[in-house]
């Protein structure tokens, strides 16, 4: 993007608390599944020793974090701005199925309490997420992530008339009406390089 005349500013704010849990009781998976790249960090981290499963996740990032720390195959990666698409689609491979979700104390659970009555579900909760107070500067164009990270940013600034804004999820598009009545863009994929690709063809 800088070559083409962008500054970006990539600014979390949202800080990452690590959990700890003990999986020894719990059934074995078949399937683990991943929402977010802290989800996956934080699931690595703890050297959970798993085999012959199987690996799904929400989005090209995520999906991304994973190659990181595995060698084999994600055999599903759902994309939609929907959540709720993404879980039926989800729900097509894994019926009858042990499903592990590492992620977040915080967790919407909107993937699991679709798959409820599909498949032997089993929250992780192994991380918390805390907002992180920090004035940002006024920009053109404003991507936001999660319900968390608007929160966090809404905490301390304000979004320019005129502005851009791109939300990833309905989830966090709900959370960003909450503080404005500006247009909220989403993508058709969920994936902030699908967004970045955007803006640059449409400012170019």
């Amino acid at each position: 993007m800088v070559s083409k005349g962008f500054e970006p500013v990539d600014l979390s704010l949202i800080k990452k608390v690590a959990l700890d849990i003990s999986v020894e009781d719990l059934a074995q998976p078949n399937w683990i599944f991943f929402s977010s790249r802290f989800g996956v960090e934080s699931f690595f981290d703890l050297n959970i020793g798993v085999n012959d499963v199987k690996w799904g996740a929400i989005g090209g990032i995520t999906a991304k974090t994973m190659r990181e720390y595995i060698d084999e195959p994600i055999q599903f990666v759902g994309d939609s701005n929907d959540t709720r698409e993404i879980a039926s689609a989800f729900e097509k491979v894994c019926a009858g199925q042990t499903v592990w979700f590492p992620g977040s104390l915080k967790s919407k659970r909107i993937v699991q309490q679709h798959l409820d009555k599909v498949c032997q579900v089993i929250d992780l909760p192994i991380y918390d997420t805390v907002k992180r107070t920090a004035v940002v500067q006024e920009s053109d164009v404003y991507i936001f992530t999660s319900p968390l990270n608007v929160d966090s940013f809404f905490d301390s600034n304000m979004i320019p008339m005129g502005a851009e804004i791109w939300a990833i999820g309905k989830t966090t598009e709900a959370a960003l009406k909450h503080y404005t009545d500006l247009k909220i863009r989403l993508p058709k994929r969920s994936s902030v390089h699908a967004i970045l690709e955007r803006v640059v063809e449409e400012r170019a």
